[in-house]
């Protein structure tokens, strides 16, 4: 593209066509399955098992593998916090605080960060997800990932995709894995903002030690 603005410029020029007003550039030719890099959001989760909880939260994700996930509850305290640094998964549910590496096997849906974060932004099915073991299907209206497990298959459904500028986001997103069902509905989407790397730091978020009694 530059090149052949130069080149234009230069036949204008030897032509003696100064005065001839130049085109204005080309806009950047974007796919129109793109996904953003980053997203910060507003949204309601909703996690169905047996006790169904909701909340409002604020969602946070940046590439490849970096999420803030804030639940409120009723009274606007703080009903869950989950936050992925890519390599450890903090959270934090009621009274309940854990703190595991993403290849502990305890780890629900046996998602990695990335898978979570892909998600959440909405990437496009493609070969990676296939390569990943996902059964992937595809149309206008929705975007479903099946991965078979011994305990069941794993499906994420992707739906409602909004374009936002030249970025496709999916404003629902579905997983279950026959036991568990967690649904985020996004309210509002800010594609590509800046994040302070702190956002996903899991340091401050650990709990001193409880000192030994007479300790």
């Amino acid at each position: 593209m530059r090149v052949r603005s130069l080149l234009l410029a230069a036949a204008l020029f030897f032509a003696g066509c100064a005065g001839v007003k130049p085109l204005p550039p080309e806009a950047p030719a974007v796919k129109p399955s793109e996904a953003p890099a980053s997203i910060r959001a507003e949204a309601v989760i909703v996690f169905k098992r047996i006790i169904d909880m909701s909340g409002r939260a604020v969602i946070t994700a940046e590439g490849p593998d970096k999420f803030r996930i804030e639940v409120s509850g009723p009274f606007n305290q703080t009903a869950a916090l989950l936050v992925s640094d890519g390599k450890t998964f903090f959270s934090h549910v009621g009274d309940s605080t854990e703190i595991k590496d993403w290849d502990d096997p305890r780890l629900p849906y046996s998602f990695s960060s990335s898978e979570i974060v892909s998600f959440l932004l909405g990437v496009p099915a493609d070969k990676e997800a296939e390569d990943r073991g996902f059964e992937v299907s595809k149309d206008a209206e929705r975007t479903i990932f099946k991965r078979p497990r011994k305990e069941g298959v794993l499906k994420v459904e992707l739906s409602d995709f909004r374009n936002i500028g030249t970025l496709r986001i999916p404003y629902r997103i579905v997983i279950e894995d026959g036991k568990r069902r967690i649904t985020v509905r996004y309210s509002s989407v800010e594609v590509n903002p800046e994040i302070d790397s702190a956002a996903f730091d899991i340091d401050p978020l650990v709990p001193p030690p409880v000192p030994f009694p007479g300790g």
